[in-house]
């Protein structure tokens, strides 16, 4: 595993840090367990919790009980788009409520998705919370629009936002212009499988011709020892404003070989076949636009 520096504030993390949602799919405490101790062994020190539920909350006491929390970097997710009652319950009292759940003396960072939830009072709020130090950084994640002028307030440590090898110029300096205000920024959704798979065009080779196919994504399920969501890791981590990328694993299999991507040096014909392809997309949708 690789270490970053999330910003300024001198802390590092992770290359790769992990999502802890509850999923419908049942899991016991022990089953959290056993998937942040995967990650930690994997080298994985970043965490993010979103939409803490009793078993996730039980489960991530236990293991953070057993691990030097400095060591560690937790942050909460909170929005409005995590449910109704959610909504109803103040920011500061979702963050209480994690703590307690959770057991942890303070979380690493809070991040607050707008428009809805950077309301005055749970900033307010949440200031209050990092002056008594139950929260070390504030942050903001998603990609609505008010988020441009978030970052350049400089008032936010953290930006969480989505990045992807499709990522166009807009995410792209929304990434970097974070970056030079000194903001950590952390990567979610590296992994697009719904519009890749729409994206996705299956041409046969030929050897004749080394240029057929290029324009389209089918290298990234042909590419020898690497699957396609490894690839598009791999490519997010090659962007040098981002301190860590977001993953959710769906076995310990799975994070094992997520948590492997940063030692690995993504192939060099992949990165210019990327471009191709993303440059190619982005022509067919102009042509279709102005048709």
């Amino acid at each position: 595993m690789r270490y970053r520096p999330l910003g300024a504030r001198g802390q590092v993390v992770s290359a790769v840090s992990l999502i802890l949602q509850p999923d419908p799919s049942p899991r016991r405490p022990g089953d959290w367990v056993s998937l942040i101790y995967t990650a930690l062994e994997c080298g994985i020190s970043g965490f993010e919790i979103r939409g803490l539920d009793p078993v996730l909350g039980e489960g991530v006491a236990h293991a953070m009980n057993a691990v030097d929390r400095r060591l560690v970097f937790v942050a909460l997710r909170l929005g409005l788009r995590q449910g109704r009652q959610a909504s109803l319950t103040t920011v500061g009292g979702q963050v209480q409520g994690a703590l307690a759940a959770t057991g942890l003396d303070y979380l690493d960072a809070v991040l607050m998705e707008p428009p809805a939830a950077l309301t005055p009072e749970g900033i307010k709020e949440l200031a209050a919370l990092k002056s008594a130090g139950l929260v070390r950084a504030l942050g903001v994640a998603g990609t609505d629009e008010s988020i441009e002028a978030l970052v350049s307030g400089g008032k936010l440590d953290i930006l969480a936002t989505e990045y992807s090898l499709l990522s166009g110029w807009t995410e792209r300096r929304r990434v970097r212009a974070a970056g030079a205000c000194d903001m950590g920024v952390i990567a979610y959704a590296s992994f697009p499988k719904e519009q890749l798979e729409r994206l996705m065009q299956t041409r046969p080779k030929d050897r004749a011709n080394p240029l057929a196919g290029a324009g389209g994504y089918g290298f990234l399920e042909n590419t020898k020892d690497w699957t396609c969501e490894d690839l598009c890791l791999a490519y997010a981590l090659t962007e040098p404003s981002l301190a860590s990328v977001l993953v959710r694993a769906q076995s310990i299999d799975h994070l094992e070989r997520l948590a492997a991507v940063p030692d690995r040096e993504l192939p060099p014909a992949v990165a210019a076949q990327i471009e191709m392809a993303r440059f190619s997309s982005l022509a067919e949708a102009e042509a279709r636009r102005t048709a």
